[in-house]
């Protein structure tokens, strides 16, 4: 009998999705953390200002969609939504306990909500995304590291102990 790729394998259980090769996405955790943090930080020193989605635009919005809704419902959904964004910002700022998952998930869906605020030119300022002078910072630091590790075989290999500055052959019996 032939076999069917909607149906189970051995090493898969049923509900579960098909084995697929695992991709590499364009950006790590890491660096989604940066430009949480680099958002964060420009957020609070008011180099960066958001348009949050108002009452108003809520409206017609909804009525975009044949859906109407009422100003205090409207105003409700903007308020709830500047509550919880402050509150994204606060856990993921540590202003405000949370545990590790919280915080995963707080750093996920402000990313998520950076890419919507970006999406709507809604974003007034420059924040920087790619922190490049803090990646700078650590291929100079690995350089150092490198460097130093260099020097400590040129000059051992020249007979020179590091910490003593004798030779090697002068500590030999």
């Amino acid at each position: 009998m032939e076999n069917n790729k909607s149906q189970p394998n051995e090493k898969q259980e049923c509900g579960e999705r098909p084995s697929e090769e695992i991709v590499k996405p364009l950006l790590s955790q890491r660096e989604i953390r940066s430009i949480v943090k680099d958002f964060a930080i420009a957020y609070l020193e008011g180099r960066i200002k958001l348009i949050h989605v108002d009452a108003q635009e809520r409206i017609e919005v909804a009525k975009k969609q044949g859906v109407t809704v009422d100003y205090a419902t409207a105003l409700d959904g903007e308020l709830k939504g500047k509550v919880a964004f402050r509150n994204r910002i606060a856990i993921c700022i540590g202003s405000k306990e949370a545990t590790s998952d919280e915080l995963q998930q707080a750093i996920s869906e402000l990313f998520d909500e950076i890419l919507s605020f970006r999406n709507g030119d809604r974003i007034v300022g420059v924040f920087s995304e790619y922190s490049l002078i803090a990646r700078v910072k650590e291929i100079e630091e690995g350089l150092d590291k490198v460097n130093s590790l260099v020097e400590e075989i040129v000059e051992w290999m020249t007979g020179l102990s590091p910490e003593r500055g004798t030779s090697n052959n002068e500590s030999m019996p």
